[in-house]
């Protein structure tokens, strides 16, 4: 099992940009969402210590925490599946060797914690899909 946490406000996937140079469009991250992710990359090449990526199936446990009050379920943006491309991308070939390893995912928002962060737990599926289906 593999745990991280991101300090700091959870960042949502922005949409990409995009600008024409040259008869050429290049698309881009917007600046917060892309600043977010290089630290995220950061933290989780520390929680590697040095280990490859995961190249498995993988279960994703991740906790977007706010300050917000009151203590609950957050329920305004930005929207959980955005928050999730951004902790996705951010992990890949670092944590998983792609994002398509990771089989399962538990998320939540919560709101009314005194340090924001993103909490992030990995580990291989150890499920018989016998009984899945």
């Amino acid at each position: 099992m593999i745990s991280v946490t991101i300090p700091g406000q959870p960042v949502a996937q922005g949409r990409p940009r995009a600008t024409a140079r040259g008869g050429f469009v290049r698309m881009y991250d917007p600046k917060k969402s892309g600043d977010w992710k290089k630290k995220a990359a950061l933290l989780m090449k520390a929680a590697m210590k040095g280990k490859p990526p995961l190249d498995e199936p993988l279960s994703l446990d991740v906790v977007f925490r706010y300050a917000q009050k009151p203590h609950a379920y957050r329920t305004k943006r930005p929207d959980l599946d955005n928050l999730l491309k951004a902790v996705m991308d951010a992990g890949n070939g670092i944590l998983w060797a792609d994002d398509s390893c990771v089989a399962q995912i538990y998320a939540s928002k919560i709101g009314g914690v005194s340090d924001p962060s993103v909490m992030i737990t990995v580990e291989p599926v150890d499920i018989v899909l016998g009984a899945l289906i």
